[in-house]
């Protein structure tokens, strides 16, 4: 969407397709968060009914927090160059696609929940005020480039870890890792 002076999306009423709340546009079910105006830079916290976030949904948004209630898949490219400065991704949340939070200039604090089992491609590349991660037990995958570019200066990987794979240059460029 990338429309940065976006405050508020209206959907005229009988829209069989569409709606708005609170100036948000999701599908008509309210299950799919598919545009939050970027220009709004206040912290949002997702509806309860809400278990989606469409691809890049969050592109490009001022908000510096967000609430996930009952999501469970974050869609590629969602908060791609957003201004998140901490972020929980909850138990709840099984997918996040890739790129989902590359390029959040802020992002200094990160939780990763026990629902991933996968840290997508690019999904925190270039986030470079990131300093620290914990790779929790139940993640089988780093994904290509997935911290490429980023701040990080320690990774830990919990006890127990179940970690398979890690892509080609998921840590690429981290110049601040020992």
């Amino acid at each position: 969407f990338q429309a940065t002076a976006l405050r508020s999306i209206s959907v005229q009423s009988g829209n069989m397709h569409l709606v708005s709340r609170g100036g948000v546009l999701f599908d008509y079910s309210g299950n799919t968060l598919l545009v939050f105006p970027a220009a709004r830079d206040s912290d949002y916290t997702l509806p309860e009914d809400t278990i989606c976030i469409g691809d890049y949904a969050f592109a490009f948004a001022k908000l510096k927090q967000i609430q996930f209630a009952n999501i469970q898949e974050v869609g590629n490219y969602s908060f791609a160059y957003a201004n998140l400065e901490s972020l929980t991704i909850p138990d709840s949340i099984m997918v996040v696609g890739k790129g989902a939070f590359k390029r959040n200039a802020h992002l200094t604090q990160l939780t990763i929940g026990k629902g991933l089992s996968e840290i997508a491609t690019g999904v925190f590349e270039g986030t470079e005020t990131l300093k620290t991660v914990v790779i929790p037990a139940n993640i089988t995958q780093i994904g290509e480039n997935a911290f490429g570019y980023s701040g990080l200066e320690c990774v830990t990987f919990s006890e127990g870890s179940t970690l398979q794979i890690i892509g080609n240059a998921a840590f690429m460029k981290c110049h601040n890792m020992s």
